[in-house]
């Protein structure tokens, strides 16, 4: 099998052509060549004629995957009992399926599953070998998806924050139980300052992250918290950030366009039909 690089084969498509006894397999991009070798690999397995993808029929194509970050949690595999091998043999699904990245959906606010905290040590609710555990997890999971070159996000409720935060810090604001961690929507000093360590310390501890898949249910319109609390966070990353904007009940559309034209690294748009 011979590789060739070739900027006539659109987007992460690929092209498989006979070469002799051999096969070339040509594309643009390191996720086109394995999505190719891929599909060369199980038609050869399966005797049959491997086809060529020249374009896929979606530019960006995430998968969302529902996770838990904590055992026994409700509906979800724990992510901390999944295997590198797993995690190998899923990845390899997705590239060979076309699928462009993963996204997982792991609750409200996974920050206080799998931060050290080293700051706002008040926050979590979850003690620190769990966090721990479920970070090496993570790596795991994220780390396989981007050694084949799929993009890998992470799925959160913008302007979240914990119960820890409001006891310690006094903060006025109701918090039922029953609700589970649903706080958000509040503007305070301590939560900005709680925000921008989270998104600073998840870019420090979870380099195979590609980015955050922004939910804006929690707040609406959370346009000026994005900007004053992710942006800056972004803009001091040793690496690039990539966003997705998930539309689904943000209301302002002139704040939605300032967002776009002022996002400091690549960005999705999506809908939650894209769910």
């Amino acid at each position: 099998v011979r590789l060739a690089r070739s900027a006539e084969v659109p987007g992460h498509g690929f092209i498989i052509e006979r070469a002799g006894e051999g096969r070339v397999v040509a594309a643009g991009t390191p996720l086109g060549f394995i999505s190719g070798l891929l599909n060369l690999a199980a038609a050869m397995k399966d005797g049959r004629r491997p086809e060529s993808v020249a374009e896929p029929r979606f530019k960006s194509r995430l998968y969302k995957h529902e996770v838990g970050l904590t055992p026994g949690a409700r509906r979800h595999t724990y992510v901390g009992e999944l295997d590198e091998a797993f995690w190998k043999e899923y990845a390899k699904t997705l590239a060979r399926n076309h699928f462009t990245g993963l996204v997982f959906y792991p609750g409200y606010h996974p920050f206080e599953y799998f931060l050290d905290y080293r700051e706002f040590p008040e926050a979590p609710s979850v003690k620190a070998a769990q966090r721990a555990r479920t970070l090496a997890g993570l790596k795991r999971a994220f780390g396989a998806a981007r050694s084949l070159g799929l993009s890998t996000f992470m799925q959160h409720y913008v302007t979240h924050f914990t119960p820890g935060l409001v006891k310690k810090h006094k903060l006025p604001i109701e918090y039922v139980e029953a609700d589970g961690n649903r706080l958000a929507a509040f503007s305070h000093p301590v939560v900005d300052r709680y925000s921008q360590y989270v998104y600073r310390r998840t870019f420090e501890l979870l380099p195979e992250l590609s980015g955050f898949y922004l939910n804006f249910e929690s707040s609406s319109n959370s346009s000026a918290f994005i900007k004053r609390c992710l942006f800056p966070e972004m803009r001091k990353a040793k690496r690039p950030v990539e966003l997705v904007y998930r539309l689904w009940d943000f209301n302002a559309l002139p704040e939605m366009v300032e967002l776009v034209k002022h996002t400091p690294g690549k960005l999705r748009l999506a809908h939650k039909v894209m769910d």
